[in-house]
């Protein structure tokens, strides 16, 4: 939830699926429709959670008995809550997945990369995931103008993904010292312009890539970003 919460604390404009502003409900066509170039929410951030979130439950239609999904913003104590909708860790992790709201997201994620010209990068996902690995797989094998790229935490993540995805040259991944690219599982050579900071994503000590850590890729974009004065300063001031 530390997304929503930040996205909310700068004021951009965000959209997870749910409607509403008592007790927002999920809605699975605002998911699945696609939106046109003059929407007014054209520009807002599609934020899916694939796994689910701490502010999701399932609450009893008290007129109907049918259950419904709703989003609260502010849980006094999750312990409590019982009817929680999160896909933990489990053996029944895959059949959770193929359950509302989780199948409308994986549509989605499905019907996007399948078609036109894209870049999806991902980060913080060891690809132990089989029923999400078919998704991206089968995209990169049915869409020629789709490139993925992977920051992985750790070379032994690099070494593992190369033996799923070595036959595809549209994916590269890039870990401390090892990467992927075009195919082949290669070691770093880094080049370094003399008056080039590379601090943000090089440490120069250990000759290491470092924005597969999720910490240190943050840090990357909001170096870049243009605003990191801004960014510190709302940082700070909470």
């Amino acid at each position: 939830m530390i997304i929503e919460k930040s996205l909310e604390k700068i004021q951009i404009p965000y959209f997870d699926g749910f409607v509403g502003s008592y007790e927002p409900f999920f809605l699975p066509e605002s998911v699945d429709k696609f939106v046109k170039n003059f929407d007014l929410t054209k520009s807002w951030i599609r934020l899916w959670k694939i796994h689910g979130s701490l502010g999701w439950f399932w609450k009893k239609d008290e007129d109907t008995k049918a259950f419904k999904i709703v989003r609260i913003g502010k849980i006094e104590n999750i312990v409590d809550d019982i009817d929680e909708i999160v896909i933990y860790p489990s053996r029944g992790k895959y059949d959770s997945s193929r359950k509302q709201p989780f199948i409308a997201y994986f549509d989605r994620l499905k019907n996007y990369l399948s078609e036109g010209e894209l870049l999806f990068i991902i980060s913080g996902y060891s690809f132990s995931d089989q029923h999400i690995n078919e998704i991206n797989f089968n995209s990169l094998r049915q869409n020629n103008r789709l490139f993925i790229i992977v920051f992985s935490y750790s070379d032994s993540s690099v070494e593992d993904l190369f033996k799923l995805s070595s036959s595809f040259l549209n994916i590269s991944a890039f870990g401390p010292k090892k990467a992927i690219i075009n195919g082949e599982l290669k070691k770093w050579v880094f080049t370094k312009d003399e008056n080039e900071n590379c601090d943000s994503y090089w440490d120069e000590r250990k000759c290491e890539l470092t924005v597969g850590d999720f910490n240190k890729l943050v840090n990357f974009f909001v170096i870049n970003s243009g605003k990191k004065e801004k960014i510190e300063k709302i940082a700070h001031d909470k």
